[in-house]
């Protein structure tokens, strides 16, 4: 399961931070980084599910985490 290449990255088409497309093309993967460690959150069909999946794990992990708490009360 290697990554293309980090999204955000140039020619990525998108900017959702620690979501991967997996190199079939068609799945997402997740992975957060946090104390130094990488946790594998998932993958997933659809860039949107591994996008709430990422956010999810963030807030859970990062108690302080305003940037991604901000962004969901505005978009729900």
């Amino acid at each position: 399961m290697r990554s293309v290449r980090p999204q955000g990255a140039a020619g990525s088409g998108t900017q959702v931070p620690r979501v991967y497309q997996i190199r079939d093309g068609r799945r997402w993967r997740v992975v957060i980084g946090h104390e130094g460690r990488s946790i594998y959150v998932g993958t997933f069909a659809s860039l949107d599910e591994a996008d709430a999946a990422a956010r999810a794990k963030r807030n859970a992990l990062f108690t302080a985490n305003f940037a991604d708490r901000v962004s969901a009360l505005t978009q729900g």
